[in-house]
């Protein structure tokens, strides 16, 4: 796991207050890792989609800061540009509470800094979240800077998967229980399943919806948290699964479940550069240098010099 310096949530609630740290923390950063979350840096070797739903609450956390500071990098006149908000807005929002708080927002002092957002209504919730977060810090200003989006996200090329020699399941019924969470009865007709699997998510001509949803939990018809089905026998079973279909999902008539390999390829996300907020302190008066020119007159004008 990628590890980045963060604020803590005592932190947090300490400079925007409990509400807004709530809100930020609990309901929206853990909400948020369960629908894009294989766009999360990770270390080489790891799939975040089969890491977070098995981690703990503190491991979530850092899962958390680690999609928030991703969506920041430093530009060479110290602004900052936002990318991925729409995906990760409270993420992206208590990184920057963390670099302020870093700074030292939180004991008043005076902070300025700014942000290129590209404009674009996606990034409406992030931007509502940020203004609200800058309402509670008095003593900093935080200047939006509109930018022209980056180009569109490149489309997932439609790939169709059919492993006939592999564990296969077809989905009967499919009900969300949580973001991100499903339960589907699923009649495993080759192979089988155990909690921990991996598993790809197709619809019903074998094209690819989803990738690396870990199967969380398997109920089978003798309620026994057990493998659903062996290579002699059809199952009818339930499975917990985790994964996330985007508002952009084609319509899809009928689902399958494929067991992927024990070590499925996946590139990561790569984790930019870390930011570092450039305070800037404007420059006292200096009332010492002309204190110490009078008194140098003095003596002077005492010594005759």
């Amino acid at each position: 796991m990628v590890k980045v310096r963060h604020i803590s949530s005592q932190q947090l609630n300490q400079l925007v207050g409990p509400q807004l740290g709530t809100k930020l923390w609990v309901l929206g950063m853990m909400n948020e890792l369960r629908r894009y979350p294989n766009e999360i840096p990770c270390e080489a070797g790891e799939i975040p989609s089969m890491r977070i739903p098995f981690a703990s609450g503190e491991e979530k956390v850092e899962w958390g800061f680690v999609a928030g500071m991703s969506c920041l990098t430093q530009n060479r006149d110290g602004s900052i540009l936002v990318q991925n908000a729409d995906h990760f807005p409270s993420c992206a929002t208590l990184a920057i509470l963390s670099l302020l708080h870093d700074a030292g927002a939180a004991e008043g002092k005076q902070i300025s800094f700014t942000l290129q957002i590209p404009d674009s209504p996606q990034n409406k919730e992030f931007r509502e979240l940020l203004t609200e977060a800058a309402a509670k810090l008095r003593s900093t200003t935080i200047q939006q800077v509109s930018v022209s989006p980056a180009a569109d996200r490149p489309a997932v090329a439609h790939r169709v998967v059919m492993p006939l020699a592999g564990c296969l399941g077809v989905v009967q019924s499919l009900s969300q229980t949580d973001i991100g969470r499903f339960v589907v009865q699923v009649k495993c007709v080759n192979g089988s399943f155990r909690v921990g699997d991996d598993a790809t998510v197709t619809d019903g001509g074998f094209h690819v919806l989803q990738e690396h949803c870990p199967i969380t939990r398997i109920v089978s018809s003798s309620n026994q948290v057990v493998q659903c089905s062996d290579d002699l026998d059809e199952d009818v079973c339930f499975l917990c699964i985790a994964m996330w279909f985007p508002p952009d999902t084609p319509p899809f008539n009928g689902l399958y479940i494929f067991k992927e390999n024990e070590s499925p390829a996946f590139t990561p996300r790569p984790m930019p550069s870390p930011v570092v907020l450039q305070v800037r302190q404007e420059e006292a008066s200096k009332p010492a240098n002309h204190n110490q020119g009078e008194k140098k007159s003095f003596w002077k004008r005492l010594f005759g010099g």
